[in-house]
């Protein structure tokens, strides 16, 4: 795989290019060959590499609210979407795709010693397998875990629970190679409560602890994982300056930040809200400014790379606005490096047809991977 990966990136820096038809396929000249045998990818350069993200969104995340009782199957389609198969991975490369973030709920698949479903697990190596079968950067996490509440006086159960989950995890995929990466927890906030959004200076505090305790916790387990590129979200993955100014990243070389950005949120996700965005309108384009100044700020000038790992904007029958809108977000997180993930759960945000195997809008898709 690494060789076919050097002479591909040789191929394509001699100004050759490989073209799925309909789509506009964007050459990837920079770090293709960074993983030769015994050299590590470092996060800084895998942020570099990244060109654009698609999320497996609502798959091996689905879950019954926590009651369980779902077969293996049951669970991965039980939100709307077929069975992930190969032919996903293989479309979602030759798309110009070359990360994908798997989301994973784990809460339903721990039996009663604690121990994560064999079959569960099994089930995600089988998909994470796909992906890294195309040579794609992958994500796998903890995503809607009920448990996640960053509070002082939940602090201890949530750390036993994170920790038990990611000791498994963590050593079950330990001898893979640095393509994949973890990421501790997806927006963990407090859930149902007022400030469940903008949270406090309390849960600030517990989620740095709960990550310092994942960054640990996964380096200790020697392996790839001594140096595997971990992945670490402020309090709800928010982007508001509170919420950036409270997060403390651990110092380790390969940590990213990801936070998830659909904004602004009147435009990219409220179903409510407006259709139109406009990158000539300068109320439009502040929210999207402010934003990437702000990851600059507080994270890529000082040496820390970013992920935006989940954006999106709802479809609302404003294809042309949402094209628009996708150019101009992406080409503002390039001034600083920082790279974006598609949000795809099969639904509103849907790009690419679980289903049928096929992209629902190639001009879209065009934008998205430019």
């Amino acid at each position: 795989m690494k060789i076919i990966a050097l002479i591909m990136s040789l191929f394509l820096a001699a100004g050759c290019a490989v073209n799925t038809p309909g789509v506009e396929t964007v050459p990837n000249v920079q770090a293709d060959a960074v993983q030769a045998e015994n050299v590590h990818i470092t996060a800084k350069q895998a942020v570099q590499d990244i060109r654009v993200g698609w999320n497996l969104g609502n798959s091996l995340d689905s879950h019954n609210n926590g009651y369980g009782g779902l077969s293996i199957e049951q669970t991965e389609t039980y939100w709307g979407n077929s069975k992930t198969v190969e032919s996903t991975f293989i479309n979602i490369k030759n798309a110009g795709f070359n990360a994908v973030r798997i989301p994973v709920t784990w809460q339903e698949h721990i039996l009663s010693d604690q121990r994560i479903d064999p079959a569960w697990l099994s089930r995600v190596k089988q998909v994470v397998d796909m992906a890294m079968d195309q040579d794609l950067y992958v994500i796998i996490d903890i995503h809607h875990d009920k448990w996640v509440f960053p509070s002082y006086a939940d602090y201890e159960s949530v750390k036993a629970k994170m920790s038990n989950i990611w000791t498994q995890v963590g050593n079950a995929f330990k001898d893979y190679d640095d393509k994949l990466m973890f990421e501790a927890l997806n927006e963990p906030r407090l859930m149902g409560l007022d400030n469940e959004w903008t949270g406090s200076t309390a849960a600030y505090e517990i989620v740095n602890k709960l990550n310092t305790t994942f960054v640990g916790l996964i380096r200790g387990q020697g392996g790839n994982n001594s140096s595997r590129i971990l992945i670490i979200q402020p309090y709800c993955a928010g982007t508001s300056e509170e919420i950036l100014s409270g997060m403390t990243v651990p110092a380790d070389e390969n940590v990213i930040v990801a936070v998830h950005a659909y904004t602004p949120y009147d435009f990219a996700l409220n179903q409510y809200g407006t259709n139109y965005w406009s990158a000539s309108n300068p109320s439009d384009t502040a929210e999207i400014n402010n934003l990437m100044a702000r990851l600059n700020s507080h994270f890529v000038s000082k040496g820390v790379p970013v992920l935006i790992d989940e954006f999106g904007a709802l479809a609302k029958g404003n294809n042309d606005r949402r094209i628009e809108w996708v150019r101009y977000y992406k080409a503002e997180a390039a001034k600083y490096g920082i790279k974006c993930f598609w949000w795809d759960d099969g639904g509103n945000f849907k790009l690419y047809d679980r289903n049928n195997g096929s992209f629902t809008d190639n001009e879209l898709l065009s934008a998205i991977i430019k």
